[in-house]
């Protein structure tokens, strides 16, 4: 997904999506076939400050285009009741992290969420630098069975 744009500039990943944000912290997510399976090193990787792309799907899933991975997230972290899967599979003939599941509110829960760190090394989480993009660009596709309540939150 070509996320970040250079002023005046729009990536060339703009046909990705995700669907329904949910957690891999309750199974794990299934694999594409697409990529190798022999793992580069992290200097093989281009850090998405630098390509503006943090993850055009080239690399096997979980792993970024920039070198990072993606994990999903939902409230069982805090004793909440919702759950899903994240997983890349074609999505409307395209390749896609998809993230499916069910929010409970129950228990005082009621999130799910995918995410992936900029930085590539842990020293760099706090100090990556995109101040030369002017915004991100996604996709972003909702099945839910009451659409009035469905929120999204981008950070």
């Amino acid at each position: 997904m070509a996320f970040l744009k250079k002023i005046g500039k729009v990536g060339g990943a703009a046909n990705k999506d995700f669907a329904l944000a949910v957690g891999i912290d309750e199974g794990g997510g299934k694999s594409s076939e697409s990529g190798s399976s022999i793992r580069k090193s992290k200097s093989a990787y281009a850090s998405c400050v630098k390509s503006g792309i943090i993850d055009d799907m080239t690399e096997t899933f979980p792993t970024t285009s920039s070198g990072t991975q993606w994990s999903g997230f939902t409230d069982r972290v805090m004793g909440g009741r919702s759950d899903g899967n994240l997983a890349r599979e074609q999505y409307r003939g395209r390749e896609a992290n998809v993230l499916r599941g069910h929010v409970s509110l129950e228990n005082n829960g009621g999130f799910i969420q995918m995410a992936t760190n900029l930085a590539q090394h842990q020293a760099e989480l706090d100090t990556v630098d995109a101040s030369s993009y002017d915004g991100l660009e996604l996709d972003v596709v909702c099945k839910a069975q009451d659409e009035d309540h469905a929120q999204f939150n981008v950070q």
